[in-house]
């Protein structure tokens, strides 16, 4: 079972079917879905297969995603998860994204502190990596103030043109006392 969790302005819980045409609002925005690597969504089916997706893998422990509910006023605004959970390594790699409309208002600096601490807190994990594409500057400098450290330089699988894509490696340590 997916806990559900608070921060002062959110509620995040699991996604679920009735999410999908507020979630396809965000997924279907060209300039979310810019730095998602996917296609802006064109259909609600569309959302309604993501979410279902995204809830098989949470129940193979794969990876789990949260619906962003304001608590204020109970809009969905984006959705945040862990994208690839390795209890063995003790690794996770967060990801994140947030309706336009709620860009540059702290939404994404609570998301990614709340993932942070429940990765290394409530799980137990020694690092929390996050892929960000170069051009997503808002972004990366989110992580850096939160203290993730650019690691690197990846080529990964572009899912929207079938080619690769540049992305920047962002990891944090936990450091134990």
């Amino acid at each position: 079972m997916i806990e559900e969790w608070y921060t002062e302005r959110l509620h995040l819980r699991p996604c679920k079917e009735a999410d999908a045409p507020y979630l396809f609002a965000v997924w279907s925005d060209p300039e979310v879905a810019e730095f998602m690597n996917i296609e802006p969504f064109s259909s609600r089916d569309q959302a309604i297969r993501m979410i279902a997706l995204m809830n098989a893998l949470a129940e193979k422990g794969e990876a789990i995603r949260y619906s962003l509910e304001t608590k204020k006023a109970g809009r969905i605004i984006g959705s945040c998860g862990y994208n690839a959970v390795n209890d063995s390594a003790g690794t996770v790699e967060i990801g994140y994204e947030i309706a336009k409309a709620y860009w540059r208002q702290g939404y994404g600096t609570e998301v990614v502190s709340t993932l942070v601490d429940h990765a290394f807190h409530r799980w137990g994990m020694e690092q929390v990596e996050a892929k960000v594409h170069p051009q997503n500057e808002p972004s990366t400098r989110l992580l850096e103030k939160l203290g993730f450290i650019f690691s690197g330089t990846l080529w990964e699988e572009d899912e929207a043109t079938g080619g690769k894509e540049e992305m920047l490696r962002y990891v944090k340590r936990k450091f134990h006392d």
